[in-house]
């Protein structure tokens, strides 16, 4: 319903006004910049005793340590990695172009004895 508002408020302010048109566009283009600028900041780091993942909205981090579990669900769209912990289940995103950070957990999971198991 929202964009149908836009796309009529819109026609109506393009048959008005050039000029406002064109700032609307630039200023929609600008957002939308903005936003994938935000969302392309994610950082996944990992270290002896722990792994995490940090964006510009949410940060998850688990502690080797305290996994007792771990699976890795994977859709059409998404692949998530799921930590079973003592109090606590962290799931944090898995990067679908670069496996490089998932292949790192997997190994130091492997070194304490937990494998990764896969789900769909």
């Amino acid at each position: 319903m929202f964009c149908f508002a836009v796309i009529i408020g819109g026609a109506s302010i393009a048959a008005k006004s050039w000029q406002l048109t064109i700032t609307l566009l630039f200023g929609t283009a600008i957002v939308w910049y903005l936003g994938y600028w935000a969302l392309s900041k994610s950082r996944y780091f990992i270290s002896p005793t722990a792994a995490g993942f940090r964006d510009a909205f949410r940060a998850q981090e688990v502690n080797f340590g305290e996994v007792r579990s771990a699976t890795r669900v994977i859709r059409k769209s998404s692949c998530t990695l799921i930590f079973k912990c003592d109090t606590r289940t962290v799931e944090m995103p898995v990067d679908l172009f670069d496996e490089d950070w998932f292949l790192a957990v997997r190994a130091e999971l492997l070194k304490r004895g937990i494998a990764v198991s896969t789900s769909n």
